[in-house]
């Protein structure tokens, strides 16, 4: 198959991925929204965002597989959605809607199984370059693809014997709970289960060796998806009040694919590091202004009248006043630790300002020119050509 009939295949993955949220928000609309945004929601944006990335990684790059996986998992998602509100408007608004409980159960089940064993196997084993690491890793590949397609199957079983307005139930508790199904289902979910998690951390262990083996480029690759995995897993270890939680989890998600995207497609690849020290600067200030604003409240308490509130005026004009000081210390230290090479290229090129406004001979701004680029970029040649004056 050639590259532009893949990418059209990309494309038109994406188109029937897309159609099936328009489905599902224009169904949620009639019903009211009746799962509220946990059950349904969640998955809805997935596709979205998900199946967008996806979409534009095959489309860009139709030999990488990663950008498939992308795609099968926001279609999975994308299916579900539209089953759980073409489900419910059968069961719940009094229509008698063609096989309203398989389109309600089936798609779910797949999806709740595929895309959680995708993501945390395959897609770690496959990335950045949707190869395995070596031919030793294809028994981890084909006993997670083995594990994924039992824990879909299961799942799908249960949820059919669960039925709709069971189905509703669990998802309006706030998750599917398998513990109950029995039978060939309760021996696929599980067994699936088995084989993803011994395939999960084998898998985490492939990126390690990949990146030992890697190029200067794969590792800035590695860089950003270990970025965006971080970023996940603070989401989903950080417990965050009401929905709060669950759309930084989204969101979350959402970078974590992003972030994937910009590796493949290497978009502003080198970025990676600035990115990094940026977060990190950023938690770190916003840590030290929170405990200068408690302290200072404290001992403006101390000070003042209790009923009064100068103590709270005082300490944010405190925290606003220490705000830019502490920023640039914290930025300067962060960048000597994770950014060491922008920072001493920054202060090249701060250095060689401070000596241009001073100079008055261009043979030696021209020497001084030509030291600092190559210092600064370590260009293999270099030569300066300067206009004469006519």
């Amino acid at each position: 198959m050639s590259s532009k009939v893949r990418s059209r295949l990309a494309v038109s993955v994406w188109g029937l991925t897309m159609a099936a949220v328009v489905a599902a928000i224009a169904l949620a609309a009639v019903n009211g929204f009746p799962l509220g945004f946990d059950p349904w929601g969640v998955i809805t944006a997935g596709a979205i965002t998900i199946g967008s990335l996806g979409g534009l990684v095959a489309s860009k790059r139709p030999e990488n597989s990663i950008g498939w996986l992308m795609l099968l998992t926001s279609l999975l998602d994308g299916l579900a959605a539209v089953g759980l509100q073409y489900g419910y408007l059968a069961e719940f608004g009094g229509h008698d809607l063609w096989g309203a409980k398989y389109l309600a159960t089936v798609p779910y089940g797949v999806a709740a199984g595929a895309v959680f064993g995708l993501t945390i196997t395959l897609l770690l084993l496959l990335f950045p370059d949707g190869r395995l690491p070596s031919p030793r890793w294809r028994p981890v590949a084909a006993g997670a693809a083995i594990g994924v397609v039992a824990m879909a199957v299961g799942l799908a079983m249960f949820v059919v014997d669960l039925g709709p307005v069971g189905l509703y139930g669990q998802l309006a508790d706030g998750m599917l709970d398998a513990n109950t199904a029995t039978g060939l289902a309760r021996a696929l979910n599980e067994g699936g289960h088995v084989l993803v998690f011994i395939a999960f951390p084998l898998s985490v262990i492939s990126l390690f060796i990949r990146r030992r083996r890697s190029s200067p480029v794969e590792r800035q690759q590695l860089r950003w998806f270990a970025y965006g995995s971080v970023v996940f897993l603070i989401s989903v270890f950080l417990p965050l009040p009401g929905d709060y939680g669950l759309w930084f989890e989204v969101a979350a998600t959402t970078f974590l694919f992003a972030a994937i995207g910009i590796a493949i497609l290497r978009y502003r690849l080198y970025d990676i590091d600035r990115l990094v020290s940026r977060t990190v600067s950023y938690v770190v200030l916003t840590g030290m202004l929170v405990a200068l604003y408690l302290g200072a409240v404290f001992v403006f308490q101390l000070v003042l009248p209790t009923e009064s509130d100068l103590a709270v005026a005082a300490s944010t004009l405190a925290v606003a006043a220490a705000f830019n000081p502490v920023r640039r210390r914290v930025q300067g230290f962060v960048d000597r630790r994770f950014n060491r090479s922008r920072y001493d290229a920054g202060l090249t090129v701060d250095t060689f300002s401070r000596r241009l406004r001073g100079a008055t001979d261009t043979a030696d701004l021209a020497d001084q020119l030509c030291d600092t680029t190559a210092s600064v970029m370590e260009p293999a040649h270099l030569s300066l050509w300067l206009r004469r004056q006519t």
